[in-house]
């Protein structure tokens, strides 16, 4: 179990604990709160012989710090089944997260964190997430299968890519993080205006384009990035600025993630 809350690390364990009837022998949690913390248990875990059977990983885990991303990619190289849960509910604070997760790695399962609730009772907590972790090990798909659709289909454009595929696309991202105007980013990276310009007319449709593919599983109105007025407007230069900057100050976490940043080599 990778998380930053021990909260619920310990549910975790608990759950399992109770269903570990249904196990050939009781499972063992190893936690972790860092990418660092995984990579050691999984080293020291292939050095006993006692591999890791599954495991379930948290993508948000502090800003500042590697993300959850690359303990999904420590994992795949492992060949250890993984899924990734998450507060996407919240706002869209994970939307990229979720979509990077899913379309530069392969885990088995998305699992939102509301998916097990206090509300739901002790026991039928414990019997899904049980049989969440079963699923897992199976790799195979859990109900309802939320990670299918954010995977990226084949012969299809997939909005993620449209937001995010080049190293200049991140720096202008990061750029718009600070800046909210078309002057202020175009200094910041040494660029004509014109240019900035230009990517912004490419970059507005791209991003309304996944905000509308998120909207189906997420809560998209965090910080009114959503609302109407900037997206369905007659097009003002301005309100486009306006709702890209929004966007971007809302992925912060994600545009200044360590992980993301080394893929596209942007120091």
């Amino acid at each position: 179990m990778v998380d930053d809350v021990l909260a619920f690390i310990s549910a975790a364990a608990g759950w399992l604990y109770q269903e570990r009837d249904r196990f050939p022998a009781p499972p063992e949690v190893i936690p972790a709160g860092s990418v660092a913390e995984a990579a050691a248990a999984v080293e020291r875990c292939e050095r006993s012989g006692g591999p890791i059977s599954a495991a379930i990983v948290d993508l948000g885990l502090g800003p500042g710090v590697p993300s959850g991303l690359g303990v999904v990619d420590l994992l795949e190289r492992a060949g250890i089944p993984a899924a990734v849960h998450t507060e996407y509910n919240e706002g869209t604070s994970r939307l990229m997260f979720v979509y990077a997760a899913f379309s530069w790695y392969k885990p088995v399962a998305l699992l939102p964190k509301s998916r097990f609730t206090v509300s739901m009772g002790l026991e039928h907590a414990a019997r899904a997430f049980a049989g969440d972790v079963v699923s897992i090990y199976d790799r195979q798909a859990i109900s309802p299968d939320l990670a299918s659709y954010f995977r990226p289909r084949p012969g299809r454009e997939w909005p993620f890519e449209r937001v995010l595929s080049s190293r200049e696309d991140l720096r202008r991202w990061r750029a718009f993080v600070t800046y909210s105007q078309t002057a202020g980013v175009a200094s910041s990276l040494g660029q004509r205006p014109k240019a900035i310009e230009k990517w912004l007319a490419t970059k507005y449709e791209a991003v309304w384009e996944l905000l509308r593919h998120a909207s189906k599983h997420m809560d998209i109105t965090y910080r009114g990035i959503a609302d109407p007025d900037p997206w369905h407007d007659s097009g003002k230069k301005q309100d486009r600025q306006g709702a890209l900057h929004q966007f971007a100050r809302s992925q912060s976490w994600f545009f200044n993630d360590p992980v993301v940043c080394s893929r596209f080599s942007v120091l």
